[in-house]
């Protein structure tokens, strides 16, 4: 619902809309220093009481800070304690979305209600715990400190999660950027567990440029761990899903420079001698290259096992060389060799069941 204007009187959010800005939370800089302001940050969820041991026996210069209503002229704040809630130990009026606070450690409840134009009470929140927070560098457990790779041509949302400590929620930040050109990568979604320990990251890589990006989790006081490499951003066709035509120009355009009676491109070439080559099948691209120039070569056991690689390899299925299977299939007459019919026809039963 939603509190209609009266006399020029501003529009104002709903309860429920009270209720998500007034989850607040004091952090306070484990280092020592003064409670960071919070108004760059987004409302902090209630989290755990830390240990006592690590706080100060009282947190002064410290703010508080929520999300601002749109409407609003202003905000009216209480603070009471959870020890005594019948005695309201702040009862301050601000214009902006923070306060300053001089508290003694323990548990305090707080609740906000916008002002309208005449700068009246609209309608409190609910009371919603105010804790303590201590700002720690965030850490990434071993399993989740790997790069990870996204091919922008034919995935626009990447969606991730990393797992460690000292993550809280509404407020720890993350950035992802190349760290040359600064570009940054839009965290389209960013859900941290209530128990600090996982994030799920969903980034918008569709104008994302080619490159290295390092990852950048960012608490309050400069408690910031930066990853660099951690996501490679291509660009690059997916060599596995073109149209034969299209593969076969790709093929046709790659250089072959060095001297063997192999004539095969570069890129399947390690190491060229004038007796001998080293082959470079690094990754499946390559891989499906050399079968295919095998299948479509000229020495009829080269086709055969090619055939029969395509078959043991899927998923995912190399559309260039299914296309030329069938292609293959139909072009040859009913006098040529059957065995070689055989072979091309298992090849994409396997390929068919793959799907």
């Amino acid at each position: 619902m939603k509190l209609n204007s009266i006399r020029g009187m501003v529009r104002i959010p709903a309860l429920a809309a009270l209720a998500s800005i007034t989850s607040v939370a004091l952090i306070f800089d484990a280092s020592g220093s003064s409670p960071e302001l919070l108004s760059r940050f987004a409302a902090v969820a209630p989290l755990g009481a830390q240990p006592a041991n690590d706080l100060p026996e009282r947190i002064q210069d410290g703010y508080v800070a929520w999300k601002p209503i749109a409407g609003a002229r202003g905000y009216k704040v209480q603070v009471r304690s959870v020890d005594n809630p019948d005695k309201i130990l702040s009862d301050t009026t601000v214009q902006k979305t923070y306060m300053k606070v001089d508290l003694a450690v323990g548990r305090y409840e707080i609740r906000t209600t916008p002002l309208n134009d005449f700068g009246r009470v609209t309608v409190w929140s609910a009371w919603q715990p105010l804790r303590i927070i201590i700002s720690r560098r965030p850490e990434l457990d071993p399993e989740s400190d790997q790069a990870l790779s996204v091919n922008n041509l034919t995935q626009k949302q990447f969606r991730f999660s990393v797992t460690g400590n000292h993550f809280f929620k509404d407020v720890t930040q993350v950035v992802v950027r190349d760290p040359v050109s600064k570009q940054k990568i839009p965290v389209r979604e960013l859900d941290i567990a209530e128990d600090g320990r996982r994030l799920v990251i969903q980034l918008d890589v569709a104008q994302a440029s080619q490159g290295s990006y390092s990852l950048e989790l960012i608490n309050p006081f400069g408690k910031t761990l930066v990853r660099q490499g951690f996501l490679d951003v291509s660009s690059r066709r997916e060599m596995g899903n073109m149209a034969l035509t299209e593969y076969d120009a790709y093929v046709q355009d790659l250089t072959r420079g060095c001297r063997s009676a192999t004539k095969l491109p570069d890129l399947l070439i390690k190491r060229c001698e004038e007796h001998f080559i080293v082959l470079n099948l690094s990754d499946r691209d390559r891989t499906n290259l050399y079968y295919y120039l095998h299948m479509t070569g000229e020495n009829y056991y080269d086709r055969l096992g090619a055939y029969d690689f395509f078959a043991r390899n899927c998923p995912p299925v190399f559309a260039p060389g299914e296309e030329y299977m069938r292609k293959r299939l139909k072009s040859l007459d009913e006098g040529v060799d059957t065995l070689e019919k055989a072979h091309i026809r298992r090849a994409l039963t396997a390929i068919d069941s793959c799907r």
